[in-house]
């Protein structure tokens, strides 16, 4: 009969500082990136390859991509699987107001800091990020598909006086203004500086 010794069990856990390092480098190795120019403002942005746009991701999220703002800073955009929905599911029409407040109140995919996504000729210097889901409706989905139903808000305000945000048909990708008081579609955003 052979005798058993034990042995404690030796186990390094990474610091948290470590931990996040590795996740950061993991995140970044799985994003290849193109550098691009983005529209008639040559604003330059970081582009994933195209396989990772509209990628779902493990919390439920889309990945749109990675983009470099006017400002210089690099964030990773990332879209909710679903339109605003009320308790009951139902899809949700709201004017600009409430649009903003439903994403500052969505905690989905266990986040709470969604927006409503940058539009084009973004003041802020943010890359048209509802023009990026309208070109990858197909991988992410869950977008209204009658025309009444298919414009969606953005962050991006047009005029004088801001009253009208920029807005976008996803039944063909036509760009417009509306007046905050109508009813859109919303689909919320996330971005996480890199």
């Amino acid at each position: 009969m052979t005798e058993q010794t034990e042995r404690p069990l030796s186990l390094k856990l990474p610091s948290r500082a470590e931990g996040v390092a590795k996740l950061r480098a993991l995140h970044t190795e799985s994003v290849t990136t193109t550098v691009t120019t983005l529209n008639k403002n040559a604003q330059a942005f970081v582009e994933p390859i195209a396989s990772d746009t509209g990628k779902k991701m493990n919390d439920g999220t889309f990945y749109l991509g990675r983009f470099k703002s006017k400002d210089g800073m690099v964030k990773d955009w990332f879209a909710a699987a679903e339109d605003a929905q009320n308790m009951n599911g139902r899809r949700l029409s709201l004017d600009f107001n409430d649009a903003v407040q439903y994403a500052q109140d969505s905690r989905a995919h266990g986040h709470d800091d969604w927006m409503l996504p940058p539009g084009p000729d973004d003041r802020k210097g943010e890359p048209d990020i509802l023009n990026v889901m309208f070109n990858n409706k197909s991988k992410i989905g869950g977008f209204g598909h009658d025309p009444a139903d298919s414009w969606y808000w953005s962050s991006s305000p047009y005029g004088i006086n801001d009253a009208y945000p920029m807005i976008q048909r996803f039944s063909d990708g036509k760009h417009d203004h509306a007046h905050e008081s109508t009813w859109q579609s919303v689909r919320c955003v996330r971005s996480v500086p890199i």
